[in-house]
Order: C-alpha cells, then sequence, then structure tokens
C-alpha cells in the first residue's frame, strides 16, 4: 500500500470516532494481509491516549521491552507514553494515528514527541463534530447502558431519563474547547476561549458527523489510493439506532432554554465550521 498521507484523526467521544477507527484499520489489514498491528498509548496503565495502525512492525514490538501485547496474537500493544520517544516513532511504519479523547489535552505535553515526529510527515488532520443535542442524548445513552462497562465514565449520568440530564448540571458547556485548551471545569468560557478554538481547528479538515461514510472514502482515496472500499461491511457498525431517541422540540420549553444556554459554545463552533 503507498501512503501519500499519514490520516491523522481527533476523536471526539460519540462522534463516530469508533466507526472511522475500525474502517481505517480494516482497510489497512485488506490490503496488508496480516502485517498490521495497533499500538495504543496509554497513561497511568489504563487511559489510552492515542492509537497508531502501523504496518509490519512486529518484530521491533517483540524485541522492545516497552511494548507489552495485550492478546496471544500480538496484534494490539500497550506503550506507556513516557516511552513514546523519537528513536522508538522512528522504528515504526505508521499507517494511521487516532488521538482518544484522554489525549487532547496532552498534545503539547506527553504527546508533544509524537506530534514533533509527525511534523516531519505530510498529514490529512481530520476531525468529525456533532450537533450537540444528538450528542448529548448520544453519549447519556450510551453511559448509561450496559455497553459501556468498560468505560471508566461509566454511570457517571445519575439522572434516570435523558430529560431529568437536560435540567441537571451534568451537562457540559463544552468538551472540545475545554479540552483542546486545556481549560479546567472552575473556569467560565469565553469568546476568547472560542476564537482560540476556531484558531486551532482551522488547522483540520472539520466534518460533519453525517458525512462519515464519504470522509472516510475520501481519507481512504487521498491517504492511500484505496477506491471503492466497502465500508458497511468493514466497519464496525453504529449502534445509535437501538436507544430511544427524542426530537430537541419535545422536550418543555424550559428544558429546551436551559440546553441552548448550557451549550451556547458548544452550537457556536457547530454552527461556525459546519453550517
Amino acid at each position: 500500500m503507498k501512503i501519500n498521507s499519514i490520516p491523522l484523526f481527533y476523536h471526539i467521544p460519540k462522534n463516530s470516532g469508533t466507526y472511522v477507527y475500525h474502517s481505517m484499520l480494516n482497510a489497512a489489514r485488506l490490503y496488508n494481509e496480516n502485517k498490521v498491528q495497533v499500538i495504543r498509548v496509554i497513561l497511568e496503565e489504563k487511559y489510552v491516549m492515542a492509537k497508531l495502525i502501523v504496518i509490519d512492525n512486529l518484530h521491533f514490538l517483540n524485541e522492545y521491552d516497552g511494548f507489552a501485547s495485550l492478546n496471544s496474537a500480538k496484534i494490539t500493544w500497550n506503550l506507556r507514553v513516557d516511552g513514546l520517544t523519537e528513536d522508538i516513532l522512528q522504528q515504526l511504519s505508521i499507517h494511521s494515528v487516532f488521538i482518544e479523547a484522554r489525549g487532547f489535552r496532552h498534545t503539547e505535553t506527553s504527546l508533544k514527541s509524537l506530534f514533533l515526529f509527525l511534523a516531519k510527515f505530510n498529514l490529512h488532520k481530520f476531525i468529525i463534530l456533532r450537533e450537540p443535542f444528538s450528542r448529548e442524548q448520544s453519549l447519556y445513552n450510551y453511559l448509561t447502558s450496559d455497553k459501556s462497562k468498560h468505560e471508566c465514565t461509566h454511570g457517571i449520568f445519575k439522572n434516570a431519563s435523558f430529560e431529568e440530564h437536560v435540567m441537571s448540571k451534568q451537562i457540559q458547556d463544552s468538551w472540545l474547547i475545554r479540552s483542546l485548551l486545556n481549560i479546567p471545569m472552575g473556569e467560565q468560557l469565553t469568546e476568547d476561549h472560542f476564537n482560540k478554538t476556531c484558531e486551532k481547528m482551522c488547522n483540520l479538515n472539520v466534518y460533519d458527523i453525517k458525512d462519515t461514510d464519504e470522509v472516510v472514502k475520501e481519507m481512504l482515496l487521498k491517504c492511500f489510493n484505496i477506491q471503492n472500499f466497502d465500508i458497511e461491511s468493514a466497519a464496525n457498525k453504529k449502534h445509535d439506532n437501538i436507544y430511544k431517541k427524542i426530537k430537541f422540540e419535545e422536550l418543555p420549553l424550559d428544558s429546551q432554554n436551559i440546553f441552548k444556554e448550557r451549550k451556547y459554545w458548544d452550537q457556536k463552533l457547530y454552527n461556525y465550521f459546519i453550517k
């Protein structure tokens, strides 16, 4: 497989990131047979900050003590973030890079060596946004279901229904702004924060979740010259359709107003880049 550029994807939770990841992983496997490995860059032995899909690096992963295989097939490996040095990166044949939610706040600190190394290459940097009400409902349904039992945030939402959740104080104003700029929860978001976030994101290709399939096809073509890849059969199916959904207009008016007020910055970001 010829690599024209390396995909660098910023994975916002509940914005089709897992779907994109599995599409890219299966595309790599299809054109590289059994030579594909996945490296999970971890913090404190449990938080995945980034994932690297690499090609034909099994011998190096076996030889270097810093890598730990998660299974007997030796496909998925863990590497502590402090072990992600330039010397290590130079030994890897990187196919794709995924920055996970825990890694957003560490691009200029713990993950700095990765970004300095990637700066030498032609990158296709991208991120997928989602309309805030749809994302919040998906996040609530996921974290209150058995699907999220493996997540450290499982069960974090205490309200018995999404309607109650909307009225609670557990709805975050803008996860994306706070994560990209590393802003603590106690600090109020401002127009300056919004502008700085826009500046950062202007260096990325920004897409709407509704266009995910086309985004993946475009990336496979642009980065790897892959055409007519069957995304639906290759990627894990999306799970949002298994949950009962309500429309924003079905909420009581006071709930609508509270949600709009709380999600002001997220909605403004979405409107700026998508609408």
